[in-house]
């Protein structure tokens, strides 16, 4: 279990506001009994505690184990027709298996595309300018769009074709 604070900047925040109602508690002109002087100055105090986490914006992260899976396609020209019609069956199989697990696809060859919530339908075209003019494979970058793709709270699992 970890928190996370997207701006944990503005947490600085927190020392002018605690001074601020330091001296309000201090110079106030109320005749309350110090004891309702002092429940109003706890009050106050988680009041501003909660606005400057919320402004922060924290994140409570949990464990967890549902896996996120992330399929990796080689769409380059050094794989073959026939390589990529069983990475295309392997997908089919995949999205028809998972249920209701999340998962991404990403083709790649030189670089690699955006990952996608469904999987792909039909094999890539090999005349498409971007496999043509990249007929080179750069996995890292792909492996690299594939870790980064997997939100927070899952534990990943990479599926490289």
């Amino acid at each position: 279990m970890a928190i996370e604070f997207a701006q944990p900047a503005l947490l600085l925040l927190a020392i002018p506001s605690g001074i601020l109602l330091g001296l309000l508690y201090v110079r106030s002109l109320s005749d309350f009994p110090t004891r309702q002087r002092q429940c109003s100055l706890i009050t106050r105090a988680v009041i501003l505690t909660l606005l400057l986490c919320s402004g922060a914006g924290m994140t409570l992260l949990l464990p967890s184990a549902e896996p996120w899976v992330v399929f990796l396609t080689d769409v380059s020209p050094s794989i073959g027709s026939e390589g990529q019609t069983a990475a295309q069956e392997f997908l089919r199989k995949a999205d028809l298996s998972r249920g209701l697990h999340p998962a991404a696809w990403i083709s790649f060859a030189r670089s690699a595309t955006a990952p996608t919530a469904t999987a792909p339908n039909t094999a890539p075209d090999k005349n498409t300018p971007a496999t043509v003019a990249d007929p080179e494979t750069n996995i890292e970058q792909a492996l690299d769009s594939a870790v980064a793709s997997v939100p927070p709270g899952y534990v990943p699992r990479i599926v490289l074709l």
